[in-house]
């Protein structure tokens, strides 16, 4: 499998997993943009989401990107890496400096925060 199929695999993975949690999903596919999926669900806050898969990792300018393209719209933007079949979800919460070994982040977990907010919300 070419590294294109197995980005694309990766993502749609990430995809169904936020279709299960309630949220309807964009995947960029092909796109060499800000984000690979776009997650929207009632009463939250946008998502938008780069996936990296085994040694993969953004880089300074995909970082940033990402975490401007969600303040443009007052989403989330969070980084999901996988390694074989576990995925961990990181929230960006500040810009990266370049050649800084800060990365601005803090583990994020959809489904709880999805069902918090919307039991708290009142939304079905």
């Amino acid at each position: 499998m070419t590294a294109y199929g197995r980005g694309d695999y990766r993502e749609k993975q990430v995809k169904a997993s936020l279709e299960r949690w309630g949220y309807v999903v964009w995947q960029t596919r092909g796109s060499h943009g800000a984000a690979d999926i776009v997650a929207l669900k009632a009463g939250l806050q946008p998502m938008v989401i780069q996936v990296k898969s085994g040694a993969a990792t953004l880089k300074h300018y995909e970082w940033n990107q990402l975490y401007r393209l969600a303040d443009r719209v007052a989403g989330i933007p969070v980084v999901v890496t996988m390694d074989g079949t576990s995925m961990k979800w990181r929230r960006i919460i500040g810009e990266h400096e370049a050649y800084s070994r800060d990365w601005p982040q803090v583990k994020f977990v959809p489904f709880v925060i999805a069902r918090a907010e919307v039991d708290r919300a009142g939304y079905r």
